[in-house]
């Protein structure tokens, strides 16, 4: 593990081109690489000291090493250390906290929302009494025992789960305990697979529009595609849908979808079904559907890949609304940061004008506060949904 750092004693270090500090004052969190002037000792995940042209101390953040070269952490001269983290990991919590999210109903939501949150790169998702910690920065590893510490203070924190792009790496920071958790939302009951399952292992940040698509559904047939664990399923059934078909290629994702059924209570017919969600619009009738809900995986997680997301938006809508039925709801999102909610629109409106449909919105979705978005950081802002009606 690499040495802790006093950022007050720092010797590794970034200085700025002249007038490339104004993304700083504006507190954004990022530093591009094209606004490096000199790179001091430096090499991706040193904690560095930022400075400006004629020397002046910014901030202090995370060399990543890529375009973007620096996340911040602080725009203070602080140290990065136990006190730090417990700080700002407290703050997170009592934000969430001040809005009553937990109650007997739910006890799962995102504790730690990266740069929206002042800890750049850095999720952590809570489960019941377990937090994941999911890292998106180079740099965070010699910190791993500090968070830990910082999340098991508060309550009812008492297991830590280290979730990394290497699953070999992946771990329980202190005490263990089985790898799949039960977890209540909304009433509703899930397994979250933390070892296996896709991101910390569940979708938090579609709580409220599962809740809100559940409320369209009573009495409906709903077809809901790229399904993982069923959560639109599980709403859409609980809420009277009269049958519910999922689509997912993944076959470990239909087996926690079975688990997740068993463990809810709804009298609607259910079906599930895997294979790819393209090969299954492409080859099914949707006419049987009342609401078809696509709620894909982000297809752009750089800028360079948004044309091909924007093309594989459209394509996906498009695909859908050639065989659904005047009057039914077409239900869909993109979780791609790289494009936005006007691009978004764009795709789905050239997908209506290509199937030569009459689309009208009946209602926007986004992401829920526990995944805040900073008016330094609209990046921040990457779930977006639409409701739309087919005529």
């Amino acid at each position: 593990m690499k040495e802790k750092n006093n950022p007050s004693i720092l010797p590794k270090s970034i200085t700025l081109k002249a007038q490339k500090e104004k993304s700083i004052g504006r507190k954004h969190p990022w530093i591009f690489s094209g606004a490096i002037a000199r790179a001091k000792n430096v090499q991706a995940g040193d904690l560095v000291q930022v400075f400006s042209s004629k020397n002046k101390f910014l901030a202090n953040g995370m060399y990543q090493g890529g375009s973007i070269a620096v996340k911040i952490l602080t725009f203070e001269d602080i140290p990065i250390d136990q006190s730090f983290f417990s700080k700002r990991i407290r703050e997170a919590f009592d934000h969430r906290m001040s809005f009553s999210l937990i109650s007997k109903n739910t006890n799962a939501y995102r504790l730690v929302h990266g740069e929206s949150d002042g800890l750049a790169g850095l999720i952590i998702d809570l489960y019941n009494d377990t937090a994941v910690i999911q890292p998106h920065a180079a740099g965070y590893e010699p910190y791993f025992d500090d968070i830990a510490k910082a999340l098991t203070e508060i309550d009812p924190i008492s297991h830590v789960y280290l979730k990394s792009s290497d699953s070999n790496l992946s771990r329980f920071i202190g005490p263990k305990r089985n790898t799949t958790i039960e977890i209540l939302e909304n009433g509703k009951t899930f397994l979250v697979d933390l070892e296996e399952g896709q991101k910390t292992g569940f979708f938090l940040d579609q709580r409220e529009n599962r809740s809100i698509i559940g409320n369209y559904a009573s009495g409906k047939s709903v077809l809901n595609t790229c399904s993982y664990s069923g959560g639109f399923s599980i709403y859409a059934l609980v809420e009277g849908a009269k049958k519910v078909h999922s689509v997912d290629v993944s076959q470990r994702a239909m087996a926690l979808l079975e688990k997740n059924l068993k463990l809810n209570s709804f009298n609607g017919k259910h079906e599930s079904i895997q294979m790819d969600v393209f090969k299954y619009l492409e080859t099914t009738n949707l006419s049987d559907f009342d609401i078809v809900i696509l709620d894909p995986p982000a297809f752009a997680k750089r800028r360079s890949a948004k044309h091909q997301a924007i093309k594989g938006y459209t394509r996906l809508n498009a695909t859908a609304m050639k065989t659904m039925k005047k009057g039914s709801l077409l239900i869909s999102f993109s979780c791609s940061q790289v494009v936005n909610r006007e691009a978004f629109r764009g795709a789905i409106t050239a997908a209506a004008f290509q199937e030569k449909r009459s689309i009208k919105i009946i209602q926007q979705l986004f992401q829920p506060f526990d995944h805040p978005v900073s008016l330094n950081y609209p990046e921040g802002e990457y779930l977006k949904g639409y409701i739309l009606s087919i005529d």
